[in-house]
């Protein structure tokens, strides 16, 4: 199948890679959140730099914004720090 492993070696909340992905799901969601950049222009910016066919929000579209909220949410309860309250953008 052409797979291959990583090891991890202590536990955390989330998988490793979800947490890298954590952060531009959270920077992107708090630069839409705040009026910084529309979704679809984050969303064509990052399709550009980075040479992919999906953005960030499109990417959290095909998860579920409702999935992305839960996920948010019990990190915040996890930790509970202010910055990792979801942004209004996925509460209302």
């Amino acid at each position: 199948m052409g797979l291959s492993s990583i090891i991890v070696k202590r536990e955390i909340t989330g998988f490793v890679l979800n947490r890298i992905w954590r952060g531009i799901k959270k920077e992107s969601l708090f630069l839409v959140d705040q009026g910084y950049i529309s979704f679809e222009d984050l969303d064509r910016g990052y399709m550009m730099f980075h040479n992919v066919s999906s953005g960030p929000f499109m990417i959290m579209d095909r998860i579920g914004l409702d999935v992305v909220k839960n996920i948010e949410e019990t990190y915040y309860q996890e930790s509970k720090d202010e910055r990792d309250k979801p942004p209004k953008l996925l509460t209302d």
